[in-house]
């Protein structure tokens, strides 16, 4: 529910959905409840390992948010974000 800003219910397993995605993108990841994204990185990464890490991460969170039951379909995906997300962004 966006207006109450509730997350997806247990049911539809958002977690389990980002990790396997991750996965399947080659990404490894630990996925956490309400969102939370764990990475562990080697401390010899890099410029490229990072673009790579990054890229797959958003193609999986866009693949997660083609799932038509974890975002209405008549908004795009950049507005759903910015409004799930708008409050972390305020300073």
């Amino acid at each position: 529910d966006k207006q109450k800003k509730t997350p997806l219910p247990a049911a539809a397993m958002p977690a389990r959905r980002v990790f396997d995605r991750a996965w399947d993108n080659g990404l490894i990841i630990r996925a956490f409840a309400h969102g939370v994204l764990g990475y562990a990185p080697p401390l010899c990464c890099t410029e490229s390992n990072i673009d790579a890490i990054i890229e797959r991460t958003r193609r999986t969170l866009d693949q997660t948010l083609d799932d038509a039951d974890v975002r209405p379909g008549d908004i795009s995906k950049h507005e759903y974000f910015a409004a799930r997300h708008a409050s972390a962004w305020r300073t």
